[in-house]
């Protein structure tokens, strides 16, 4: 599960790493054929993650395992709405709803029309030139001393509740939670031997 780099839409199926992974599990024919679903979806983060796995991946019959691919930057950006947590902190089940029909026509414009296309983005571009973020906590994932002084922010608390809801319905479910943290990032670095994600 992940975004665009678990999805691999760039690359045949058959060289995917959901598509290895299942070559490599079932090289030993003795224990039974094992079989790698693949969930990533681009575009999409850890918000977004905690809801695939609530919804599609742990329904039904779990899985043995659950591979989360976390891509530091892009899967900590933007912060998790606050209306999308309780009033304890914790992560919503069901917060997103059916889609709109402006949505539907935006999507709809993004497909068939490269100029359509190129004034969405140019407007996206515009508002978050225009939005102030706040400089402390720029990049707080590349560096464990800004985390730790940070751990208060609500950024922060949110990410910190969605991987803990992440790994609590994995147990609750009896699935191994494997995070692997995809690279390579410019600006993604071990400090003595510490993630800063940690």
């Amino acid at each position: 599960l992940g975004e665009r780099v678990a999805e691999a839409m760039q690359v045949p199926y058959e060289s995917s790493f959901c598509a290895r992974l299942e070559g490599l599990l079932n090289q030993d024919a003795a224990s039974g054929p094992k079989v790698c679903i693949n969930y990533g979806i681009s575009a999409t983060d850890l918000f977004d993650y905690w809801h695939r796995i609530v919804h599609d991946v742990l329904s039904g019959e779990p899985p043995d395992a659950l591979v989360l691919c976390i891509f530091p930057g892009n899967d900590f950006q933007p912060t998790p709405p606050a209306n999308g947590f309780d009033v304890d902190g914790r992560p919503l089940r069901d917060y997103f709803r059916r889609t709109g029909w402006v949505n539907h026509m935006i999507a709809w414009v993004n497909l068939h029309s490269e100029f359509g296309f190129f004034l969405q983005r140019s407007l996206l571009s515009w508002n978050a030139a225009a939005s102030k973020p706040d400089p402390r906590l720029k990049n707080w994932w590349t560096d464990p001393q800004i985390a730790a002084r940070l751990e208060d922010e609500p950024a922060l608390r949110r990410y910190r509740a969605l991987f803990r809801a992440i790994d609590d319905e994995c147990r609750r479910h009896g699935t191994k939670l494997c995070i692997l943290v995809v690279g390579p990032v410019a600006n993604y670095a071990a400090k003595e031997g510490q993630s800063p994600l940690a």
